[in-house]
């Protein structure tokens, strides 16, 4: 009796242990489905998250954008240099994450035209086949008036060899150039073969001065201003002759006047 007595006391005794434990970790137990060590590991967890939030937040553009870019890199080298399925899905990811935000930093950029359309440094060169003709009978009619503004003070000064079956071919390209621009042409012969379209002599002083080691070779020059400069040194076409006496006249625009 004494043995059931003691037992019964010691049995009380544990059962208001367990039970004071009880009310003292009750916040633990409420959350059945929480498992053993979860607050514990959600402490954890929040605060890794805490810690790259406050990261993201220092983190400039800049910075946003090499990590991003670096990332891409490293997925890519793996998908390259550790060949598999898994590799090459983590590298389509980010490439597919890439191409959205050029999507939206080209619809944004589209969107910013709109509303400034002052910052579309090229709304003055047309996309459509009619602006883009309508652009290119300016710009032809724009550089006729320049180049002849151009024939007005400056002359050519043509070298060849009479030898030379490129400079023969170029003399013809010249003449139709020189006589659409009305530009006045003379010539230094550099072998004593005269091409009957441009007659000239042979000038060794003028040969040393422009430094002219390679035929057919153009220059512009201008004795009232006193300028030369060069349009050619090899055969062209008369297009390529028209822009390149057209970049020259460009560039001496402010003489012209």
């Amino acid at each position: 009796m004494k043995i059931y007595i003691i037992r019964s006391a010691i049995l009380i005794i544990l059962s208001l242990c367990i039970v004071s434990k009880a009310f003292a970790y009750g916040d633990f137990y409420k959350g059945s489905k929480r498992g053993w060590f979860w607050f514990e590991q959600s402490e954890v967890v929040l605060n890794e998250e805490e810690h790259k939030m406050s990261q993201e937040s220092n983190q400039t553009a800049t910075d946003e954008l090499n990590q991003f870019r670096e990332e891409l890199d490293e997925a890519k080298a793996a998908m390259i240099m550790r060949p598999n399925v898994d590799s090459t899905i983590k590298f389509i990811r980010y490439q597919n994450e890439m191409f959205r935000k050029a999507d939206t930093v080209t619809a944004n950029w589209q969107d910013a035209l709109l509303v400034e359309p002052g910052l579309n440094i090229a709304r003055e060169i047309p996309i459509s086949a009619t602006g883009a003709k309508i652009k290119s009978r300016a710009d032809s009619e724009n550089n006729q008036q320049l180049l002849k503004g151009f024939a007005k003070k400056f002359q050519l000064l043509f070298f060849y060899k009479g030898g030379c079956i490129y400079c023969t071919h170029f003399a013809e390209v010249l003449e139709v150039f020189a006589s659409r621009y009305g530009f006045t042409v003379s010539s230094v012969v550099m072998d004593n073969k005269v091409i009957k379209k441009f007659p000239g002599t042979y000038r060794a002083d003028l040969i040393e001065k422009f430094n002219v080691d390679f035929v057919p070779s153009v220059f512009a020059y201008s004795q009232e201003l006193g300028v030369a400069v060069p349009i050619s040194s090899s055969f062209l076409a008369i297009d390529e002759l028209e822009k390149h006496a057209v970049y020259a006249a460009s560039k001496l625009k402010e003489r012209l006047r």
